[in-house]
């Protein structure tokens, strides 16, 4: 009997540590809904995501779909941090697809103490460097 249950506390503790999100140095490949869906469980974890980007006045963020950026659907949308270090490529990044890497933050306007105009709400994806976004598909938009 003992040991039944050490089989099975064994074999849930594998199965609830493949369902946590990757976090550390590496940025995990993450689908973007996962993190729209469940932010908490995302904060502070460095992944990446294939999403739209826009870079344009008032309008810093990573959408699911460039439908979503038309509609302004907010809840389908994940506000950019330190978008300053792609200041360089901006006109080549902005309205394209693209690969972001960088850290979840659930709260990047820190319980209203941060007012962020260019932001569409406060779930956040905090840029590295300008390495931390690149383009997708070079051959479309």
């Amino acid at each position: 009997m003992m040991r039944a249950q050490v089989s099975l506390l064994t074999a849930s503790l594998l199965l609830f540590s493949c369902s946590i999100p990757a976090g550390g140095n590496q940025g995990a490949t993450t689908r973007m809904e996962d993190v729209l869906a469940h932010p908490d469980l995302y904060n502070g974890k460095r992944v990446t995501l294939t999403a739209w980007i826009t870079l344009r006045s008032e309008d810093q963020n990573l959408w699911a779909s460039w439908n979503d950026h038309e509609r302004w659907e907010t809840r389908k949308c994940i506000s950019l941090m330190n978008y300053d270090v792609l200041s360089g490529k901006a006109s080549l990044l902005d309205g394209h697809r693209v690969k972001a890497t960088g850290i979840v933050r659930s709260d990047a306007s820190g319980r209203g103490a941060v007012i962020r105009l260019a932001a569409c709400r406060d779930l956040g994806l905090e840029l590295i460097d300008a390495t931390s976004v690149e383009v997708a598909d070079p051959g479309g938009k």
